[in-house]
């Protein structure tokens, strides 16, 4: 899933790309009339349209990939496994980040570390 997610966010990357070229060709395109600057206009936000679009999509599937856990799902694991270690994770980082709050505030004298 992680790699079929990785390979769409890269082909999206490309047409973005691509996407930016046009509009760079775009706008070095001499215009001699009301007509062609309203075509030129139209192209613009059209090709804007797209790449707002394709961003969009970028972030989201960038997101949904960084829920999977990059790295943090064995896929010979079961799930029960995978959920394990994930909320092993979680509870260092929380335990981890009360411990620092407490030492602020003076209640501890030493923070104490935690594998991570």
């Amino acid at each position: 899933m992680i790699k079929q997610l990785e390979n769409e966010i890269r082909d999206l990357k490309r047409k973005l790309a691509e996407i930016q070229k046009e509009q760079a060709v775009l706008r070095l395109q001499s215009c001699r009339g009301d007509s062609e600057i309203r075509g030129k206009d139209a192209k613009s936000y059209e090709l804007d349209g797209r790449a707002k679009v394709i961003n969009e999509t970028i972030r989201g599937m960038t997101r949904k990939r960084q829920l999977l856990g990059e790295g943090d799902v064995d896929s010979n694991a079961t799930f029960q496994e995978n959920e394990r270690r994930r909320s092993t994770k979680l509870s260092n980082l929380l335990l981890g980040t009360s411990a620092m709050a407490m030492a602020r505030r003076g209640g501890e004298k030493e923070v104490v570390g935690y594998i991570g």
